[in-house]
């Protein structure tokens, strides 16, 4: 079991389904491997053992114990180790381990924590770090920056598929940005109608009960329902095709956008009561 230190209990359940992407681990250990903050006087193995065994003791592994350095042939084999280590450890860690160890490296002056905050933004994480003095928290950011009530997103695969989508748009991925908007406003849908027959229907076979218990205009709905149906047409985004998708830039920027608010808007509604089954507040239109 890990039990880790810098995040809170609530903090790394929140992050269990946090998606790190591999270019931002990648991009952290080619930064530590420039030294930009490093002391060069030192051997190399000798401070990348370090941050390997930082990195392996958080996955659980055994630490590599350096042994003399008196034989060449012993030299040469200990780096070769600790070169492929250092490409592998940083990107086994799970998102709670990898939270963790950029925290020690900013805490141990290994990385300032201006660095590590703006590899966070670049690679569009959903926490940033703090410090008071020697020691640094993690300050989880809201799911989006467009409403206070972002914080009662509760469901974790909706953060999950929300940093997909972000991570789409990033790569100009834009029949992936579509794929994701629609699976968070299938999931949302499940999560608002909160019955067990549902579970396992698409969002088109139980999209009437979801319309009786959304707090979501009626023309949002039906925006909703045609990129669920888009999802399933649009080559590369529900399936395996040969043509080329269709998907704008501008469209799957809007709609990144439009995701967030409406899933901001319905979460917030209902946890201030003010729709109930069968018999809701939204009304017809937007008027």
């Amino acid at each position: 079991m890990f039990l880790p230190i810098m995040l809170a209990p609530q903090q790394a359940a929140e992050l269990e389904f946090e998606v790190i992407p591999d270019a931002l681990k990648v991009k952290l250990s080619r930064m530590l491997r420039r030294g930009r903050l490093i002391n060069r006087e030192e051997h190399p193995i000798l401070w990348m053992n370090d941050v390997i065994n930082r990195a392996r003791a958080l996955a659980g592994l055994h630490p590599y114990v350096l042994e003399s350095f008196d034989v060449e042939d012993g030299i040469a084999l200990a780096s070769a180790w600790h070169y492929g280590e250092w490409n592998a450890c940083f990107r086994r860690l799970d998102t709670v381990e990898f939270v963790e160890f950029l925290g020690e490296l900013i805490e141990d002056g290994w990385l300032e924590l201006e660095d590590a905050n703006a590899l966070l933004v670049e690679g569009n994480a959903s926490f940033l770090y703090t410090s008071r003095g020697s020691k640094v928290s993690v300050r989880i950011l809201p799911l989006t920056d467009l409403d206070d009530q972002a914080s009662l997103v509760s469901h974790p695969n909706i953060r999950v598929l929300i940093g997909r989508m972000d991570l789409a748009v990033g790569s100009m991925d834009w029949s992936g940005v579509l794929h994701a908007s629609s699976s968070i406003f299938e999931t949302l849908a499940k999560e608002v109608v909160g019955i067990p027959g549902v579970r396992d229907q698409t969002l088109a076979g139980f999209f009437d009960r979801y319309r009786k218990d959304s707090t979501l205009p009626d023309a949002v709905l039906d925006f909703i329902l045609e990129i669920y149906r888009r999802r399933n047409k649009e080559p590369l985004a529900g399936h395996g095709q040969l043509d080329a998708p269709t998907v704008t830039e501008a469209e799957a920027k809007m709609l990144a956008v439009v995701t967030k608010a409406f899933v901001t808007f319905e979460k917030g509604m209902l946890a201030s009561g003010a729709a109930t089954t069968g018999s809701r507040s939204r009304g017809e239109s937007w008027g």
